[in-house]
């Protein structure tokens, strides 16, 4: 026979692990059913340091394809340069296993104020069991040549 007490517990710890807003019915987009999704978070710097780009977000694999996803970046420019601009860019590749190559480059609009900012930048459906991702910075530097770095992560 059955704890009716027990029972009621499970039903509410189920229940709480449901996320906010969300429907028990309401079915799973089929993209991303049985997609493992990693965060990422990554880093480079140029010009002796004083710039440094930063972005994090994610990536998904499918198993046959793969999607990489920056919902972040934050771009530090040393005080010194005095050249706050913003018209930096952020450029994404991959590179599948297949030699096939996608790139999503970014508007010439990134700040450099050394604060977070929200970015939807991504390609989706990259073939292959391997994908290099690359991430390039290039800074903006008023009459000179724009500083560049770049930073990758194989998934």
């Amino acid at each position: 026979m059955r704890n009716p007490f027990v029972a009621t517990i499970l039903l509410s710890l189920s229940l709480a692990c449901l996320p906010v807003g969300s429907n028990a019915a309401t079915p799973i987009q089929p993209a991303m059913s049985g997609a493992i999704a990693k965060p990422f978070s990554l880093t480079c710097d140029a010009f002796g340091g004083g710039y440094q780009g930063y972005v994090q977000g994610h990536y998904y694999d499918y198993g046959s394809s793969k999607g990489i996803y920056i919902t972040q970046y934050k771009i530090y420019q040393d005080p010194e340069f005095l050249y706050i601009q913003h018209k930096a860019n952020i450029n994404l590749r991959a590179f599948s296993t297949g030699g096939i190559i996608k790139e999503a480059k970014s508007p010439d609009n990134r700040r450099q104020d050394n604060k977070w900012h929200s970015v939807t930048q991504n390609i989706p459906n990259i073939s292959g069991s391997k994908v290099l991702t690359r991430v390039e910075f290039i800074f903006s530097r008023p009459g000179e040549k724009d500083p560049r770095c770049t930073v990758e992560l194989l998934i």
